[in-house]
């Protein structure tokens, strides 16, 4: 799936909700730009907004591990905790990780 692909997800989860989109922005404390640039899957978004918009709407995010586990991710803390443990799983300290994919351990 791809960022549009996946975005449209995101109208159609919102547009089911039938959660006003001054209700959505109230909430974030974001502008109603903020949701549109979100949605439209032109713009790089961050994760943070993503996932703090998903319960907003009512909806969460479900990764399958290897095809073998689901995790259903409905905010921020939830991905924090699936990486932590993919990568304890793994046996990478934090430091490992991220040499691995070339960012600074902080």
């Amino acid at each position: 799936m791809n960022r549009k692909e996946f975005c449209e997800l995101l109208i159609a989860a919102r547009k089911k909700s039938q959660i006003k989109m001054k209700n959505i922005c109230s909430t974030l404390s974001v502008e109603p730009t903020s949701i549109y640039r979100l949605e439209s899957g032109d713009y790089n978004f961050g994760i943070k907004l993503l996932l703090s918009y998903l319960p907003v709407i009512s909806h969460s995010l479900v990764l399958e591990h290897n095809s073998k586990k689901k995790y259903t991710i409905k905010g921020y803390s939830d991905i924090l905790k699936y990486i932590r443990s993919i990568r304890e799983k793994s046996n990478y300290s934090q430091r490992k990780l991220a040499s691995l994919i070339d960012i600074t351990q902080t």
